[in-house]
């Protein structure tokens, strides 16, 4: 094998690129939604509670919920996938765990600096689970990986599980006020107090089934990157993505169906757990319909030049990610500009929408002189053991696209 270096720009899968630019959009416009405009903070009984039981309530559940992240789980496995086939084992065993390590690093900052919600330190301890698929055979890892995908998320629904895992009432409505007072005010130390209280309730306790379901989709995206389904951009294995987008929106249809139906009925504890089920076989399908979609679309070159304009964030995914953070804290919260008292729910979304539309233009400009995003510098440095290049030699100063 070859020795262990970064894969060169010109060799990268411009699809990919899109993928996690498409994924990060979702993202900051979900956080943007929910988080930073306290959305998910508000009582039940407000009208801009974003996870209500209403119609705005399950439309959020439907289009947005749990989507991004999928998407950013599955290329973070099909990325570790892809390096697996560069270098010697214990060459990219070392790397990879130094990656992690970085990851974790980055992470903690940024819940000490910027916000609580912070993913890449969750990221960096369920990647731990793609060492030892490297000898698994492709059905196995299938199997576990939609195992994992589907069933976590359901088990905190089980009465007796549920009674250990999940917080009473009163705490979470405390974290909430707290949360939401610290959102509004202008103060740094109760913001970072309420912080750490809503990382503890929402993330700290989550873990037991957090982790496995982010393994899944890590598992299933390492098999996709093994047997290199999005080679030049998918073309050749359009049949399977036909497939895909079909089946795909068929489940995820009938997954809609379901919760429509369900929608404002008191639900046994046994139909909670199968419509949970339901639920998170909906994500994965239209995950997998919305992946297909856009390598379908990347087929035709109008559409693959309209998307490409999307390349610079994908290429420059943790610097978009951790400066969405820190723009939308200064937007929302209230040592900034204060819009969480007057923006929320989905009409915050449209800010989020504008943060990305920014970014689009920034990483373009950035990528005309450098390599790497600055963060990406930071993490690659890190995983390789040594520094990396950073500004882009005159030879290498081809068009961004």
């Amino acid at each position: 094998m070859a020795d262990l270096a970064p894969v060169p720009r010109s060799e990268r899968e411009p699809l990919l690129d899109v993928l996690r630019a498409l994924a990060l959009c979702v993202v900051v416009t979900d956080n943007v939604m929910t988080t930073f405009s306290g959305s998910s903070f508000l009582p039940k009984t407000s009208p801009d509670y974003i996870h209500n039981e209403g119609l705005s309530g399950m439309l959020f559940r439907l289009l947005m919920g749990l989507r991004s992240m999928t998407v950013m789980s599955f290329l973070f496995g099909l990325g570790f996938s892809i390096q697996l086939t560069r270098a010697k084992d214990s060459e990219v065993t070392a790397m990879y765990l130094r990656r992690l390590t970085g990851m974790f690093a980055l992470g903690m900052c940024h819940i000490a600096l910027v916000w609580w919600g912070d993913i890449l330190w969750i990221y960096a301890l369920a990647g731990l689970v793609l060492l030892p698929c490297r000898k698994a055979s492709t059905r196995t890892l299938i199997g576990i990986g939609l195992a994992l995908a589907i069933l976590p998320r359901a088990i905190p629904l089980i009465p007796f599980v549920g009674t250990a895992l999940v917080p009473d009432e009163t705490a979470i409505r405390q974290m909430k006020e707290s949360m939401l007072a610290a959102i509004y005010g202008t103060e740094h130390g109760p913001m970072f107090t309420a912080h750490l209280r809503t990382l503890f309730y929402v993330h700290v306790c989550n873990l037991p089934w957090f982790l496995p379901w982010l393994a899944g989709r890590f598992i299933l995206g390492f098999v996709a990157g093994r047997h290199r389904i999005f080679e030049n951009n998918g073309a050749n294995h359009l049949p399977l993505f036909r497939k895909l987008a079909i089946g795909g929106a068929f489940v995820a249809l009938l997954g809609g169906a379901v919760r429509i139906t369900l929608m404002g009925r008191e639900m046994a504890p046994e139909l909670k757990f199968v419509v949970r089920l339901v639920d998170d076989t909906a994500v994965v399908a239209s995950v997998a319909m919305g992946i297909s979609l856009v390598v379908l679309l990347m087929q035709n070159a109008r559409w693959q030049r309209w998307l490409s304009v999307l390349i610079p964030v994908g290429r420059t995914p943790l610097t978009t990610y951790l400066s969405q953070s820190v723009i939308a804290t200064f937007l929302f919260y209230g040592w900034g500009l204060g819009l969480a008292r007057h923006v929320q729910g989905p009409k915050a979304g449209l800010v989020g929408l504008a943060i990305f539309m920014v970014q689009i233009a920034i990483a373009g400009a950035w990528l005309r002189r450098y390599e790497l995003g600055p963060l990406e510098w930071v993490w690659r440095t890190l995983a390789y053991g040594k520094r990396q290049p950073m500004r882009r030699q005159p030879r290498s100063l081809e068009q961004v696209v």
